[in-house]
């Protein structure tokens, strides 16, 4: 299960191109033969960093609908609901992610479950696609429309609906995974968007990532009540020394994965579970101690 960039790798992912793979992508390493094929008839526009986005466009608010619902409705705003309903809609088209992601899984839906995320942007209801009941449409739409981030790209219509980044309902959606609950031994939640750890500096970001790690953590009490070992991955000090809010910024991306691969080797090195670092444990009944370094479903 996948939102936004998260969308972007569980299709990388079910397409067959491995973690090691991905890693040493964005890395500059070598990739394997296995994977330089199907990156290379995805043309590499697979991650939205990659596209061009211009200037902030200037014009009349992308929904005026989800405006008003939210003023009749002021206990489900949400910031990033708000954000997509008041500002313009962006003019980039995220049709070349999907493209390459539809070559890749041959134009069709991956032999195993891969659920995405999005939000409906005139009802601001999450919109799950991939599950049954979802809308239909291919791969490639649900993970453009997952990633199409207000102000910058255009909304990716699907049944009727305008969607955008699934986000703007929550940074994870860890809620969504209880759908599969009797097919769960474990979840690993990865949250870039979060807080690991004591950051060590101050930023106009740290708000913003204390409350998607507090919105993360109530997402996923249905798992830890029902026993299921969860792992959350968040950035710790080491990492939000290169980390702010802007996720398009590149200039750091290598060094930064580098220093997310090794503090997942010495999380991991105890097994799913083990008390290093920010981790939710299955027994927990409320958020275990930060430490330092070291249509809806």
């Amino acid at each position: 299960m996948g939102t936004s960039i998260g969308a972007v790798t569980g299709a990388l992912l079910r397409a067959g191109v491995s973690t090691v793979d991905l890693y040493s992508r964005v890395t500059g390493q070598a990739v394997s033969t296995d994977s330089r094929a199907r990156l290379a008839a995805a043309t590499w526009a697979t991650m939205m960093c990659d596209l061009e986005r211009g200037h902030t466009p200037v014009g009349l608010p992308a929904s005026p609908r989800l405006f008003l619902h939210l003023a009749r409705r002021p206990w489900r705003t949400r910031a990033g609901l708000l954000l997509a309903a008041v500002t313009p809609s962006g003019h980039v088209s995220t049709a070349p992610v999907a493209e390459a992601i539809n070559r890749m899984l041959d134009g069709g839906l991956p032999g195993k479950n891969l659920w995405v995320c999005a939000v409906d942007l005139d009802s601001g209801e999450r919109v799950v696609l991939g599950q049954p009941d979802s809308p239909p449409t291919d791969v490639g739409t649900a993970v453009a429309a997952s990633s199409a981030a207000p102000a910058l790209f255009e909304p990716v219509v699907v049944d009727g609906y305008r969607l955008v980044d699934g986000g703007l309902h929550s940074p994870a959606n860890a809620d969504v995974i209880g759908d599969a609950l009797d097919e769960l031994d474990a979840v690993v939640v990865l949250a870039p968007m979060g807080i690991g750890a004591p950051p060590g500096r101050l930023g106009a970001d740290l708000p913003g990532r204390f409350l998607n790690h507090w919105t993360t953590w109530r997402e996923l009490r249905t798992l830890r009540n029902a026993g299921v070992p969860v792992a959350v991955f968040e950035p710790d000090a080491s990492l939000l020394e290169l980390m702010h809010y802007d996720a398009f910024d590149l200039s750091h991306r290598d060094e930064i994965a580098r220093r997310a691969y090794e503090t997942a080797v010495t999380r991991s090195a105890g097994g799913l579970g083990n008390d290093s670092g920010w981790m939710i444990q299955a027994s927990s009944s409320s958020p275990s101690t930060m430490r330092g370094p070291g249509r809806e479903k």
